[in-house]
Order: structure tokens, then C-alpha cells, then sequence
């Protein structure tokens, strides 16, 4: 405490000064560190929130494709297209559009059957059927083969549609109905 006391009483003035800049200066280096650790911090919360909030507005949904059999006398190849629900949000499904796409010698073409341009909104747990079908005759390329089911068509039959969550950001999902 002596040694203390008579540091302080041969302080002079400018000794004071360079003394109190150097505190000054350490704490300024302390709040530096503080406000980059909190930035830091608060960064890595954000990106968080942010992947969670995506999570949350991203549909949740499944596509499913139910096959009619046919049989010799059946006119078209189809069955169902069921877009389900499975999310905590509602869905939005629009312009539903069927193709057929030939495959002959290699080449492909697209055909378009059918389209409904309406907005379907499931919401949770909801399902949506959507009856699809191609006319044989349309597609079918080759003679017929006894064995194969759809007696001598080679197509896919192609679903697509434009899917949205609450953000309404929508985008086009494909579900390739092979034979």
C-alpha cells in the first residue's frame, strides 16, 4: 500500500494522462472483442432462424401414380395421380398437365393430352386425385406383343405440375409413369 501511495503522489500530470489513454485503449480492445463475438453469435442465430423458417415454408408432399391395368379392349392407358399432404402447411398445386412421350427408334416426342390450369390448395392431411389417361390410339407405335401390358405402347406417360408452400413460390415437379 506504501509503494501504491507514493506512485500516486509522484504522478504528474501528463503521466496521468498517458496512463488513463492506455486504460482507454485496453477497454476499447475489450468492447472490440465483445461486439465481434456478439455479431458473431447473433450471425450464427439468424442463419439458423433462417433455415428453420425455410424448413417450415417448404411443401411437404408426396406424388403417387396409381397404374390402370388394361386389358385387350381397354381405349387408354392411365390411372391416378394422388398428391398428398404430409406437412404442417398448406400446399398449392396448379397447372396440372399431362404428356405422352413417345419413344420410337430413339427419338422422343411430346404429346400433350390434357391440362387443368385450376389452383388446388390441400391443406394438411389433404389429398388430391387426379384421373389421367392417354387414348391407345394416340400412342400406340409398335404391333402389338401378347406379353407386354400395355399391348405394343411404348410411352411414358409424363404428370407435371407447379407445387407451393405458404410463400407461394412455386415449382414444377415431374412424375414419369413408365409402362
Amino acid at each position: 500500500m506504501d509503494n501504491f501511495g507514493i506512485f500516486i503522489d509522484n504522478l504528474t500530470f501528463q503521466h496521468a494522462l498517458v496512463l488513463a489513454n492506455f486504460i482507454m485503449v485496453g477497454v476499447t480492445i475489450v468492447l472490440v472483442v465483445v461486439t465481434w463475438l456478439y455479431t458473431r453469435q447473433t450471425k450464427r442465430m439468424a442463419d439458423i432462424m433462417n433455415k428453420d423458417f425455410e424448413l417450415r415454408i417448404t411443401p411437404q408432399y408426396d406424388i403417387e401414380f396409381e397404374h390402370d391395368r388394361p386389358d385387350q379392349n381397354t381405349q387408354y392407358v392411365g390411372g391416378y395421380v394422388n398428391i398428398r399432404n404430409t406437412g404442417l402447411n398448406t400446399v398449392y398445386v396448379k397447372n396440372k398437365r399431362l404428356f405422352v412421350e413417345e419413344i420410337k427408334k430413339g427419338l422422343v416426342k411430346d404429346t400433350k393430352i390434357s391440362e387443368k390450369l385450376g389452383l388446388a390448395i390441400l391443406k394438411p392431411e389433404d389429398e388430391y386425385d387426379y384421373r389421367v389417361h392417354a387414348d391407345a390410339k394416340l400412342i400406340a407405335i409398335t404391333p402389338p406383343v401378347k406379353d407386354d401390358i400395355f399391348f405394343g405402347i411404348v410411352c411414358n406417360i409424363i404428370f407435371t405440375c407447379e407445387v407451393a408452400g405458404p410463400s407461394q413460390d412455386f415449382k414444377v415437379e415431374r412424375l414419369t409413369i413408365e409402362p
